[in-house]
Formats: structure tokens, sequence, C-alpha cells
């Protein structure tokens, strides 16, 4: 007996180490919460990245159980997960991601291989901003995801945020509301949606709205996106991104008390987590704000502040050097001011030129997203035509058996049918000698009615396989016009999208060189005029004070045309409140010239319902000709008159001018216009002014 439970204890040691190592592993599957508050905190992320190592190599002298497996791709991806959420060794993440992604292909695990995409995307996209190879990833995920329902559920959430973030970084901002709202509507359905995760969505689509120019919606959803994360307690970092957002928005409206509010808050809760490097941009932004709000000292310290914190980000430097020029301009501190503003001027170059960078990465990003799109949406189509292919081909396999099958019954029935007659005939043919002559006639009729069987049964055969033939070739046809339909529609939106493009771009590159002449020109014009005025006057002849005060007017005038042709090349009206606006606003700086006095005529003019492209098409138009008519046309009055007639829109410009004799031909400025309204689908005539002097133009478009 005693043998025997010494035999039995050797047979059970092994497998209770065996149990005892999957317990293990199973033990070492849970990570602690990471507390993001405490990021910046690098004793805390070091503290967790070591404890999680440990458990690694404690794994690692394990049995290789699925569950010793599962539990080191846990383990891998939070150390990855620390890392990238971290500010030190962030490149780290990237190589745990590809570590874990390749670990898991190896296993046939698909959900850690689609967390590792998922970790390599948000390094690709939010910490080396390389946003063709995250769109990509973005793509690998969902097609791994689609290889399980309920992880294609799951992530493909995930991924149509991903995308919209991505599109809303590389301007496609239309695209980027399309991908957050299938966003928020998978989030809605799923039974327990997360709070947090719909207000980050929320801040997402806010973000969108701003680079949209629509601020109140953008205000609305960050107005949810703060309600959520203060009701469910999100960390500090959360929502001190929200406060910044905020302060930022209520700066563009312009609404300074508001605006400071949320920034200060916003600063002392990055003050709170030791979150240095969002904290200094914050305080810039607090000290434009407290600039525009007649506050220079208090600007200048909360500017300093944030040079001290931080000074590797472009877009924090401009800030804070704008402030400090500005401040120390209105506390009268010329050469201060003059100090800050050529550093603002080199930094916004530095800038310009890292840009460039960007905006290359971001059209390869435009132009790889519609590729993989596309590619992605044709291997969709071919499974299921190949799924259809297949379907039909059974159905063919399964008549041509029925067919078989009926034609070998006839066959069966008809050779027991001659069997039979057969043994009767013999049977009886002692009795039937005397009526041969009849047998072998009733046998050939019999013979014959067989054979008229058989032809019969080949043809309905010929004819089944004819209708099926058919019946294929014309659903083939039908397919075939209906995708052509379908491609033709598809062309006839990509021209429009095309054609919308073009104008956006347009307008997009005239805000680029109204802000070029406003900030750089402008900047250069007034920082002359400060050094000019630094000389001392009194000290020059009579003829040399007059030069002095003849530069000081010429740099004034030179000041004024550029700001005034910066904020023509573009007015915000525009697209605020419309083209009459505009062109009223238009009206109000030419007469300003002191050299035509132009009037706008819109009395008879009923609501007008016209596109952006049409709406800048004309604007610009009207622009150019009320340029050719002060350099060239040397008149003292000019009309600009906007009405309309049945589905035209006509828009004249008449002066009392010199005319058409006076001027040698027309020139680029008129070329481009008139190619302009032909490009919309209109009509550009000009004439001599039935007056009897000046000049007439008459542009008329479709509305």
């Amino acid at each position: 007996m005693a043998l025997l439970f010494r035999f039995l204890l050797r047979c059970l040691a092994p497998v209770g180490l065996l149990l005892t190592g999957q317990t293990a592993g199973a033990q070492s599957y849970e990570t602690p919460a990471f507390d993001h508050d405490r990021a910046a905190d690098r004793a805390y992320v070091d503290s967790l990245v070591r404890a999680t190592k440990r458990r690694l190599l404690t794994l690692d002298k394990l049995p290789k159980t699925p569950c010793a497996d599962t539990a080191r791709l846990e383990l891998m991806t939070f150390v990855g997960t620390v890392h990238r959420s971290g500010i030190f060794h962030r490149d780290s993440s990237l190589l745990l991601a590809r570590q874990v992604i390749g670990l898991a292909g190896r296993k046939g695990n698909i959900k850690y291989q689609i967390k590792g995409l998922m970790l390599a995307e948000i390094y690709q996209r939010s910490i080396v901003y390389n946003f063709p190879e995250a769109v990509r990833l973005n793509y690998r995920l969902l097609q791994l995801a689609e290889r399980d329902t309920v992880l294609f559920e799951s992530y493909r959430r995930r991924v149509y945020r991903n995308l919209g973030k991505v599109c809303a970084k590389i301007g496609q901002f239309n695209e980027a509301i399309r991908y957050l709202t299938k966003a928020v509507t998978l989030l809605h359905r799923s039974p327990t949606p997360d709070p947090l995760t719909l207000a980050d969505l929320y801040q997402s689509m806010a973000g969108t709205y701003v680079g949209q120019q629509k601020l109140a919606e953008a205000e609305t959803y960050y107005g949810r996106a703060l309600d959520l994360a203060r009701t469910q307690k999100g960390g500090q970092t959360s929502i001190a991104f929200l406060l910044n957002d905020l302060g930022r928005l209520h700066f563009g409206l312009k609404n300074y008390p508001k605006a400071a509010a949320y920034l200060t808050e916003a600063a002392t809760c990055w003050e709170g987590v030791k979150n240095t490097l969002p904290q200094a941009n914050t305080l810039a932004d607090l000290a434009a704000v407290q600039l525009a709000m007649g506050q220079p000292n208090e600007a200048i310290r909360q500017a300093t502040r944030a040079l001290a914190l931080n000074q590797s980000g472009f877009s924090l430097k401009s800030t804070a050097y704008a402030a400090l020029a500005g401040s120390y301009e209105l506390l009268n501190n010329w050469e201060k001011a003059y100090h800050f503003q050529r550093l603002f001027a080199n930094n916004r170059e530095a800038e310009r030129q890292s840009l460039s960078q960007t905006e290359t990465m971001t059209i390869k990003a435009t132009f790889d997203r519609e590729r993989i799109e596309t590619a992605h949406q044709q291997e969709n189509l071919l499974a299921t035509q190949k799924y259809q292919t297949l379907r039909k081909q059974a159905e063919i396999d399964r008549l041509k058996s029925w067919l078989k099958n009926e034609a070998l019954l006839r066959f069966l029935e008809q050779e027991k049918l001659e069997q039979k007659l057969e043994t009767e005939s013999l049977n009886a043919e002692n009795l039937r000698r005397q009526h041969a002559q009849q047998s072998v006639i009733k046998q050939l009729k019999i013979n014959q009615l067989s054979n008229s069987l058989s032809a019969e049964s080949r043809l309905r055969q010929q004819l089944y396989v004819g209708l099926f033939v058919i019946s294929c070739l014309s659903l083939l046809l039908f397919y075939y016009l209906r995708s052509s339909q379908r491609k033709n529609r598809e062309l006839a939106r990509k021209n429009r999208e095309i054609e919308a493009a073009l104008v956006k771009g347009q307008t997009i590159e005239r805000k680029r060189v109204a802000a070029e002449l406003h900030d750089r020109v402008g900047s250069l014009l007034g920082a002359t005029k400060m050094t000019i005025q630094t000389l001392d006057a009194d000290a020059f002849s009579t003829k040399n004070k007059a030069i002095y005060q003849n530069s000081l007017h010429l740099l004034d005038d030179a000041a004024l045309q550029v700001r005034q042709l910066s904020h023509n090349l573009i007015p915000d009206s525009l697209h605020d409140t419309g083209l009459v606006s505009a062109l009223r606003e238009l009206v109000d700086k030419l007469n300003g010239t002191n050299r035509t006095r132009f009037t706008l005529d819109y009395t008879a003019l009923p609501p007008l319902q016209l596109t952006d492209s049409v709406e800048f098409m004309l604007y610009v138009v009207c622009l150019e000709l009320c340029t050719n008519v002060l350099k060239h046309a040397q008149a003292e009055n000019a009309i600009i008159a906007l009405c309309r007639s049945g589905t035209l829109l006509h828009l004249t410009l008449s002066d009392d001018g010199v005319g058409l004799k006076a001027q040698t031909g027309a020139g680029i400025g008129l070329k481009n216009s008139r190619n302009r309204v032909q490009k919309l689908g209109g009509t550009f005539h000009i004439e001599a002014n039935p007056s009897g002097s000046g000049t007439l133009v008459t542009v008329s478009v479709t509305v």
C-alpha cells in the first residue's frame, strides 16, 4: 500500500507543477491601470516598466503554454503603452509594438496583432506625424478585424476614430467628420458605451469644426466633452486639454475674459500634474489673451514663464514672441519690442520651412488614404463576385445532375418495358405463330415510339441548357450596365470633389499670401519705421528733415496699402455673411483711397443661394476689375451693380473714365477674369459705356 501511494505521488508531481505554472501565468496576465496624470513623473513611469519587466522574466521560466503566451503579449503591450503615454523613451513603444505584432502573428493570435497595430498606429500618428504609415496601419488593422465578427465590431469604431483624426490633421475636414460620425454611431450602438471615449470623439469633432471655421458647432462639442470628462471624473490631463482648446476657441471669438478664465484653469491643471510642455503652450496662449485685454505687464510675465518652461516648439515661440513684442510696444519700450519682433520673424521663417515638409507628408497621406481605401473596396467587391460565381456554378451542377438522373430513369423504364415485351413474346411464341407478321409490325411500332421519346428528351435537354445560358448572359449584361452607371456616378463625384479642392486650394493660397503680406511685410515696414524714428531728427538740416518726414509718410502709405491688399485678397465676410457683404466691405475700402468714388447697387436683388466657389470667383473678378479702374480708368465715379433675371446673376461695373480707346489692350488681369468666368460656365463682356464715357463690364453666371 505504501509503495502504491509513493508511485501515485511520483506520477502526479509533474501535473501539479504544470498546474502551478499555468496559475502563475494566469495571475501575471493582469496589469495595473496607468495614471495618465502622472505621465511626466519619471520615477512613476520607470517603476511600472521595471515591475512589468520582472514579471516578463518570471514568465520566461514557465512552460510554453497558450496562457503564458497571452500573458507575455499583454505585458509587452502594457510596457509599450506606458512608454507611448509618458514623455520618456517614446521610441521604445514602436519597438515593442513590432515585437507584439511578430509574436502574435507566430502564435496565430489575431487580438494581440490588432493591439500591436493600434500601438504602432498611435505612435506614427501622434508622435512622429507619419500620416501615410498611420493610414496603412489602420487598413491593415481593419483587414485583421474582419476575420472575427466580435473583434470587427469592437475595433471598427476605433479604426474610424483613427482615420477621422488623420483626416483632420491633413486638412480633409469633411472626411474627418464622416469617419468620426460613424465612430459615434457605433459607440452608441454598443451595450455599454464608455462616456470618456465619447468625450474623446466629441473633442476630435470639435477640433475638426475649428478647422472648418464652424466655431459655434466646435464650442457645442467642446462643452459636451468637458461635461462628460468632469461628470465621469476623467483625468486632469484630459480636462486640461479640453480647457486649453476652449480657451483658444474663445480667443478666436474675441471673448477674451472667458478665454482667460479657461486658460488659467488649464494652466493650474498642468501645474498640478507637473507636465511642463503643455503648460508652456497654455501660458503662451494666456499671454496672447492678456495682451488683447490690454494687460502688457501680465502678458510679459506669462510669456516669459512659457519660454522658461519650453523653447522647442515653433508655435509656442511664435505666440510668446508676438505677445512680448506687442506688450513692449504698448509700454513704449521700442528696443525690446524690436528685439522680440525680430525673434518672431526668424522663428516664423524656420516654422515655414518645417511646414513645407509637413505639407509634403500631408499630400502623400491624402493620396495613400484614397488609394488604400479604393483597394480595400475592390477586394470586397472581388470577394462578393467570387461568391456569386461559385453559387451560380453550384446551381449549374445541380441542374446537370437532375437532368442526368431523369434521363437514366427513363432509360431504365424503357429497358424494363422492352424486357417485358420480349418475355411475353417468347412465352406466347407458340400461340402467336399464326400472328407472327402482326407481332413484327407491333414491335416495329414500339421501337419507333421509343426513338421518338428519346429524340424529344434530347431536344428538351438542349432547350434547358439554352435557356440557362441566355439567363446567365442577361444577368452579366445587367451587372455590367449597373457597374458602368456606378462608375460614371463615381467619376462625376470625383470631378466635383476635384473642382471643390481647386477652389479650396486657391482660397488657402490667398489666405497664406494675405497672412505673409500682413505678418512679414507689415512687420518689416513697422520695424523699419521704428528704426528710422530712433534717429535724432533735430540734428538734421532742413532738407534732410523734409526727407526724413517724407520717408515716414512713405512707410505709412506702404503699410496701409499692404494692409488693404492683405484684407482684400480674401475677406472674412465672404465666408461669414456672403457675397453682398464682402462687396460692401470692398467698396468701403476702395473709397478710402480718395481716387475714384465707388458705389454698390443691389436694391432689386432677391436673396441668393450661391455656392462657395461661385461667391469666391465673383469676388475675385470684381476685385480685379476695380483694381483696373483705379490703375487705368482715371475715373471719378464707378458703379458696381448686382441684379438677377431668371436663372442668371449679372455683375456689372461701369465707370466714367477714359474708356477703351485710351487703353493699349487687354491685360493679364482681364484675361484671368475672363477665364475664371468661363470656368463657371458664364459670360464676360466688355464694351464702351453707353453714356458716352468710360467702360462697362458685364459678367453673367447661372445660379
